[in-house]
């Protein structure tokens, strides 16, 4: 065999082992997965998968089912058809524009809203329309607000209902937006009641100017002049003036940046020199040791009451506006100084009545004689009433009634006390302290038998069903003249829109029967009935025949 033939021997195995690999590749294992070779073109073959409906689709076919799916709803036919004319034809409607100008923008901060119209609640909850102020200017509620001074507590009842109720704006013309608010608010500064006034700015929010700084003062007379000062810090534009900065950048611990701006705005008579002087003390320890006092300030404003105090030479509060008493109520004075603050305070109604009865109640007279006496009298009523022991509430009453009557915190012990005493009032002595009591507070009483006839009589002229003939006891007429006020036909009546201007008018009416002039308080009683406040008139009424009775026992 020649070379030639060997080598095509082993070409033609090489081949076969070629093959065999191959088919063992390609034929299957089991017999059951046999199938017949595929052409190299399935579509010549015809074994090629069936096309999906959408690819065949022509334009004659409709919507594929698939794209049926994908397309969205079809918009549902507009059912309002244009209005008619009777001959058929439509009826024209206004032009979209009048004509091609711009129109109009209106900015408005989104969240802001009037500050006007803040309130501590709604007009129907103070029992007031909200449209209140309907027919007056803002100018002249202002200074309708800014003039009246109610003395009765049914009077400075309504109107703290008018400060703090959310009403509506009244037409404001040359007045700037939120004046009537500081307006509301200034007034209730001067009355002394820092509580509602605290609550009405924060109802508005204190970010503007006017707004702070009446926020800032409060602070200064309750000790919060951190939180005031951190807020100044936020927005240190807010200031009303550099003593304000000067004394915030040094609570807020930059001394060296305080003592700067004070070296600085002292020569530019940016700040008093009095001012500057507490200031200068409050910044260096080095006057700690200087024992000359500063001179009585001219004006005192509660930072400056507040930088007195700090440097060590407070100021006394008595010759003060109301509304710094306040600052005689923390813990770090004698029990002594926050009883005397209490009762100014009470006395104007704008304390609350747990908070004066907390402060009579902490401790033990160590005295006697004045408020010495209101405390031990009201501890002992007190005591008396947690006790249950009804013989010692109605022995309890006459003193104390006694002591708080001359003081003229009378309608404030019946505030503190009214809701624990005995109802019906046991017979006795004590029955006609505790009707009286109850009559003050505003709450209704079955008078015993025992009770005076002219009690009996107001507890009538309470509920509203007293006519205004004579009461037992009133040669003068004086109660006969307060009943006609207030006659029960009037009762029914609700608050009436645009009412505040007359019904302020007719406060001040109200008040002068304290003075003595009863045909006025009359005409004021019938004329705040006819505007749909009956229940103040009738606890003005009561009011007016039982506290100058207390006031002339006293005397």
């Amino acid at each position: 065999m020649t070379s030639t033939d060997g080598t095509a021997r082993r070409g033609a195995g090489t081949v076969r082992a070629a093959l065999l690999a191959l088919m063992a590749c390609t034929v299957p294992a089991g017999p059951g997965a046999a199938q017949a070779p595929l052409s190299a073109n399935d579509w010549v073959a015809g074994t090629a998968p069936a096309p999906r409906t959408s690819s065949g689709w022509r334009p004659s076919d409709g919507v594929p089912p698939d794209a049926a799916q994908r397309r969205p709803p079809p918009a549902r036919p507009d059912s309002r058809k244009p209005a008619l004319n009777p001959d058929g034809t439509p009826v024209p409607t206004a032009p979209v524009a009048g004509n091609a100008s711009a129109a109009p923008v209106t900015v408005t901060r989104l969240g802001q809203a009037d500050a006007d119209a803040a309130g501590l609640r709604s007009a129907r909850s103070a029992g007031l329309p909200a449209a209140l102020w309907d027919g007056a200017t803002a100018a002249e509620v202002a200074q309708a607000i800014a003039g009246s001074a109610p003395r009765l507590p049914a009077t400075q009842d309504l109107f703290d209902r008018f400060l703090t109720a959310q009403l509506a704006v009244p037409a404001r013309e040359d007045l700037p937006d939120g004046a009537l608010l500081l307006a509301r608010v200034d007034r209730l500064l001067q009355m002394g009641n820092l509580p509602f006034a605290r609550a009405l700015l924060q109802s508005a929010g204190a970010d503007d100017a006017g707004r702070f700084a009446r926020m800032f003062d409060l602070d200064m007379l309750t000790g919060e002049d951190l939180r005031a000062c951190g807020a100044l810090a936020r927005r240190p534009g807010l200031a009303r003036d550099m003593a304000m900065r000067i004394y915030c950048l040094a609570l807020n611990g930059d001394w060296g940046g305080a003592a700067l701006t004070l070296e600085g705005a002292e020569p530019l008579g940016l700040v008093d020199p009095a001012t500057a002087a507490l200031l200068a003390r409050f910044l260096d320890d080095s006057y700690s040791d200087v024992a000359d006092t500063l001179p009585a300030p001219e004006t005192v404003t509660p930072l400056v009451f507040h930088l007195h105090e700090a440097v060590g030479q407070p100021l006394a509060t008595g010759p003060l506006p109301l509304i710094f008493a306040w600052s005689d109520l923390g813990p770090n004075g004698g029990w002594k100084a926050r009883l005397e603050a209490a009762e100014r305070l009470g006395r104007a109604g704008v304390l609350p009545p747990a908070q004066l009865a907390a402060i009579y109640t902490e401790q033990r007279p160590a005295a006697s004689g004045g408020v010495w006496d209101r405390a031990a009298a009201l501890q002992a009523l007190t005591a008396a009433m947690n006790a249950g022991d009804i013989e010692a509430v109605a022995a309890a009453v006459p003193p104390a009634l006694a002591r708080f009557g001359e003081a003229g915190l009378a309608p404030h012990l019946a505030r503190m006390v009214a809701t624990g005493l005995p109802e019906p009032p046991p017979d006795g002595d004590g029955a006609d302290g505790i009707v009286t009591l109850r009559l003050l507070a505003g709450l209704p009483v079955d008078a015993p038998e025992g009770t005076l006839p002219q009690l009996r009589w107001l507890v009538d002229v309470a509920a509203g069903t007293a006519h205004a003939g004579p009461a037992p006891n009133d040669p003068q007429g004086r109660a006969a003249a307060l009943a006609a006020g207030v006659d029960p036909a009037l009762a029914g009546a609700a608050p009436q829109p645009g009412s505040g201007l007359p019904a302020l008018a007719a406060m001040a009416d109200v008040d002068a029967g304290l003075d003595g002039d009863v045909d006025r308080a009359a005409r004021g009683l019938r004329r705040l009935s006819e505007l749909g406040y009956a229940a103040t008139a009738r606890q003005a009424a009561v009011e007016l025949m039982i506290l100058p009775q207390l006031s002339r026992a006293a005397e």
